[in-house]
């Protein structure tokens, strides 16, 4: 799985149980814009929604995954 380091950074505020419009203002984005990435990561993932997403965090490094260029 590929995502990046701002998929990374989503992926790890939402485990942490925050929302969209919370991730939104803390990297200053817009909540539209959280959503964007997380249905791009969802799709990497094969994740299909945030119940799953922090399920299949437990499986695996999300970390290790991440494309830097």
């Amino acid at each position: 799985y590929r995502i990046t380091e701002r998929e990374l950074e989503i992926v790890e505020l939402t485990i942490a149980g925050l929302t969209s419009r919370e991730i939104g203002k803390q990297l200053n984005i817009s909540d539209r814009t959280v959503q964007s990435h997380l249905e791009h990561i969802y799709q990497k993932l094969g994740a299909t929604g945030k119940v799953d997403l922090i399920r299949l965090s437990g499986l695996f490094s999300v970390e290790k995954n991440v494309n830097n260029t």
